[in-house]
């Protein structure tokens, strides 16, 4: 018998659904061959603590890769490699700062809205191949009034006929990682409303996006429930321009 195909995900947050910032998203990446993507992550980790230049910061290199608290350079060592690995990454994604996102917080929970976040994202991956095996981690996050685990255990037990495995995880590992940061460059993407002060304040983020969004596979972007992909037409391409039209029109 021909072996089964084996999937790998791993599950990220970024930002909060009860904090200033204006969005809030989730990121899942989707790998068949995830010892790449760790070797070449403990490499460029060795690679950087023999670097004098990085002398003071092998304590945060030792800890592992955190876009948000890593320091640029690092963040730019780290970014370069991820065009060459293999993977790719799908979005959930809430602008908070919207007359929907308040309409959507009087009306459901925390839990619920998480819960259908991560339903969104694991129904893409083991719908599309159910004759896979499918292997998720899901980074550990505290929710109010319903565990992480609590609302996996409900997600996963609705399929039937699908091979699967989950695990919630801390941060560390290293695929993980990859989810990580391109969380937080599209993060960063819907943190400044002002079209000119974003160009001029973000040509790091900006760039970094055009190399890394071949990777990324679908953007959904809950305010006007619009799907952008790789494949889409002008308007669903995955490109910043359209995305940030989204910030303007909710």
């Amino acid at each position: 018998m021909k072996p089964k195909r084996i999937y790998n995900y791993y599950i990220d947050e970024s930002g909060h659904i009860n904090n200033d910032q204006p969005v809030f998203l989730y990121g899942c990446l989707k790998t068949d061959t995830p010892n790449l993507s760790v070797d070449a992550i403990k490499l460029l980790k060795e690679e950087l603590k023999d670097e004098l230049y990085f002398i003071e910061y092998l304590k945060e290199i030792e800890k592992g890769f955190h876009a948000c608290e890593n320091h640029p350079d690092i963040r730019t060592h780290f970014y370069k490699i991820l065009p060459i690995l293999n993977y790719r990454v799908y979005f959930e994604v809430i602008y908070k700062k919207s007359p929907f996102f308040i309409d959507l917080k009087n009306e459901k929970q925390d839990f619920e809205i998480i819960s259908k976040m991560l339903k969104n994202l694991i129904n893409k991956m083991v719908l599309k191949d159910k004759n896979a095996k499918h292997i998720f981690y899901v980074e550990e996050l505290e929710i109010q009034n319903k565990s992480l685990a609590e609302i996996l255990k409900e997600i996963f037990e609705s399929y039937h006929g699908i091979e699967f495995e989950y695990y919630i995880v801390p941060k560390g590992d290293e695929n993980l990682s990859i989810t990580d940061y391109i969380n937080y460059n599209l993060f960063n993407i819907f943190v400044e409303s002002d079209e000119k002060k974003f160009k001029e304040k973000n040509v790091r983020v900006i760039n970094t996006f055009n190399i890394l969004k071949e990777k990324i596979a679908l953007i959904h972007i809950w305010n006007n429930d619009s799907f952008y992909s790789r494949k889409g037409n002008n308007e669903k391409h995955i490109e910043i321009d359209n995305l940030r039209k989204v910030m303007a029109e909710v």
